[in-house]
């Protein structure tokens, strides 16, 4: 039975990254938090990102992506580079955090959801 509850929790996962969700991302570089509109491609292969409002006239290209296979682990919690130097009192909650250890350049995708049912849907 809880195999099939988890199934269940991981194909609604997967349509809520479909339809697309709000969550927060912390920048590679600074920590800094941005709220980013986050969508998975139809044929699962690419991991899009957007930011909202004025924020994104300050990027090259308000639309980012990475490609799924790349992804090696996700990681709960905010061990990584993005969330070390994210300042004292950042957005979101340490325990709806997680990061996407990635092969290549970038090293992780660090991101924090916006509640424990969008979290959980995320991981399962």
């Amino acid at each position: 039975m809880p195999l099939t509850r988890r199934a269940a929790a991981g194909a609604e996962g997967l349509e809520l990254l479909i339809r697309g969700c709000q969550v927060i991302k912390f920048s590679q570089k600074s920590g800094k938090a941005h709220a980013v509109a986050l969508r998975l491609s139809q044929d699962e292969q690419r991991l899009t990102w957007q930011r909202h409002g004025l924020s994104k006239l300050k990027m090259k290209s308000d639309r980012r992506e990475l490609v799924t296979s790349d992804v090696l682990e996700v990681r709960v919690g905010r061990d990584s580079g993005a969330f070390q130097h994210a300042p004292a009192g950042a957005k979101g909650a340490v325990h709806l955090s997680l990061s996407l250890v990635l092969r290549g350049e970038r090293e992780t995708f660090d991101l924090c959801c916006v509640d424990e049912e969008q979290f959980g849907l995320l991981v399962a």
